[in-house]
């Protein structure tokens, strides 16, 4: 008896867990080769797959011209009229202002993350809709200056930092950064740069030294060649700035890191932004209270031994106690 009725309840979960499933649609602003994307979308699909229908699509619009990032929203438009999901998922600044006002409209719960701008402004009367939640995307300035600090001889006391000229970065520069293009951290003087072109990038990190201490390349740096009009490769991008840079280089991404490339990243990650953002689809989903603002900040420090070495410079200990160390 105790075994027939083992069987029956794992039938019955077999049946009634497809019943309560949700599908959810999920709009990466990237593409499916983009590392912050696709670690996204790993915290995601790690909390809610084994509960929930998830589809994802990219709109692309780092590679794509920005004439036509809207007949890319177009097609996303469609899928969703077609597939009617229960909750959508918006990722990063491109498709939140893209879609968001258009699927609020439809009153479908929102969770919206990998956000840079003011979610309000996306919406009528600057007020988010109640059936939204947004998870903000904070990489900050001060601990990549503190650690330059600590780390580099200072000899003009100013970093550059350098953006291309996407929307998140403009969205980065006007909310995070209040539009300042110049910063006092410190004792440290950040000038930040916006770039629009590879060939502009090559030419500001050769003449860097005359006038910094050390570069920093921010997430965002999808650039065209201005011949070409060809998008650059991350890899040669990376590959050409870290043999050709002779300041060291600081980044936000792990993958920058490396002998011939940056020296060292404090990254925010990824697979936790996804998942604080999955978990507010779970609780939407479950009619739970979900916070309707919440934040993930840059925390983990990468660096290459190799790098440090050619540039002389010594990982404080207490951060050395806690960080990612890229062999050689």
């Amino acid at each position: 008896m105790n075994i027939i009725r083992c069987c029956l309840a794992m039938l019955l979960g077999l049946f009634i867990k497809p019943l309560m499933a949700a599908n959810v649609l999920l709009i990466a602003s990237y593409d499916a080769d983009n590392e912050w994307s696709n670690q996204c979308i790993a915290g995601i699909e790690s909390t809610i797959a084994d509960q929930h229908q998830l589809k994802t699509i990219y709109l692309n619009t780092k590679r794509l011209p920005r004439s036509e990032h809207q007949d890319a929203a177009e097609r996303a438009w469609q899928t969703f009229l077609q597939t009617k999901p229960d909750l959508v998922l918006l990722g990063d600044d491109n498709a939140v202002g893209l879609l968001a006002k258009r699927i609020a409209a439809t009153n479908t719960p929102m969770v919206l993350y990998g956000v840079n701008d003011n979610p309000r402004m996306y919406f009528d009367d600057a007020l988010l809709p109640d059936n939204v939640a947004v998870v903000l995307e904070r990489r900050l300035f001060t601990p990549v200056a503190r650690l330059i600090h600590q780390m580099v001889p200072l000899k003009h006391h100013r970093i550059l930092v350098l953006f291309d000229q996407s929307t998140t970065s403009a969205a980065f520069i006007g909310n995070t950064l209040r539009g300042k293009t110049r910063l006092r951290l410190g004792s440290i003087q950040a000038e930040v740069l916006p770039i629009t072109h590879y060939q502009q990038w090559q030419q500001e990190i050769i003449n860097a030294p005359k006038e910094y201490d050390a570069i920093v390349m921010e997430h965002w740096y999808t650039l065209r060649d201005q011949v070409t009009g060809d998008i650059v490769p991350d890899d040669e991008l990376l590959d050409w700035s870290g043999q050709h840079s002779q300041l060291p280089l600081f980044s936000s991404v792990p993958s920058s890191v490396g002998p011939k490339r940056a020296v060292a990243a404090i990254t925010l990650s990824g697979e936790l932004h996804g998942q604080v953002a999955a978990q507010a689809v779970l609780d939407i989903l479950a009619n739970r209270p979900v916070e309707q603002l919440q934040a993930t900040e840059t925390n983990t420090y990468y660096f290459s031994k190799q790098g440090l070495a050619r540039f002389g410079l010594t990982v404080p200990d207490n951060i050395a106690q806690q960080a990612i160390f890229n062999s050689p």
